[in-house]
């Protein structure tokens, strides 16, 4: 697989939420290293592994434009200079009302209120689409294989991507897939309690995060952090 990049938010560099997120997947994505997981009573390591192996993977984030490899001819440092000319117009905000939710099978962080991120995740998405190499149509097709709405289907078609614009739920992946519900909902328990302090307070949007993954087996790590210019 070709090198991918993605726009997400990533929380500020040494913020709480930051520090829960890099903890709770057990890896940083601005370094790449591994971090401790948080000891538990009622997750072992082993369970707590293999929990957050997916999101791990991309590390902590609410994705704005979702992963994509680079159109031809287009270059990285294109997309910097791109990425930060579209900041430059954007204003800070905050997001609030953070909750730990079940959405399908897995647990992920979602706000209250999407409005703002979710024009900010339009924008960003319009934005940054001719940048982006379209899919292949094995890719394609994978992708409409997963049972889609109609209107998932159109979105796909059009914007490559089926959980955009009116698909678009902003949110933080926690886990992956627990199939078992009963299991689900006793992790779901335990980060409502760990985030307890983060669901009561405000968190900054104020800068975009360019995330690169160099082969299909590589993580994705921050390679640049842009700030709102407004």
């Amino acid at each position: 697989m070709s090198v991918r990049y993605a726009i997400f938010f990533a929380p500020i560099k040494g913020s709480f939420l930051e520090s829960f997120g890099r903890e709770w997947l057990g890896r940083c994505s601005e370094t790449g290293l591994a971090v401790m997981h948080p000891v538990l009573s009622s997750i072992n390591q082993s369970e707590m592994s293999d929990l957050v192996t997916t999101p791990r993977q991309y590390g902590f984030h609410g994705t704005l434009v979702p992963p994509f490899v680079l159109k031809e001819p287009c270059s990285e440092d294109e997309l910097v200079v791109h990425a930060k000319n579209f900041a430059q117009g954007q204003l800070p905000f905050f997001l609030a009302g953070l909750s730990v939710r079940e959405i399908g099978s897995f647990l992920a962080l979602v706000v209250e209120n999407q409005s703002r991120i979710a024009r900010l995740a339009e924008a960003s998405l319009r934005s940054f689409h001719p940048f982006r190499k379209q899919p292949t149509l094995a890719e394609f097709e994978q992708r409409r294989s997963r049972g889609l709405t109609p209107v998932q289907r159109r979105l796909l078609m059009n914007w490559w991507y089926p959980y955009v614009l009116e698909e678009y739920r902003f949110h933080m992946t926690l886990t992956g897939s627990i199939r078992d519900k009963k299991k689900r909902r006793r992790i779901l328990k335990i980060l409502s309690e760990r985030t307890e302090l983060i669901c009561k307070t405000t968190h900054p949007v104020r800068e975009l995060c360019i995330f690169h993954q160099a082969g299909t087996e590589s993580p994705f790590t921050i390679i640049h952090r842009i700030p709102f210019g407004i």
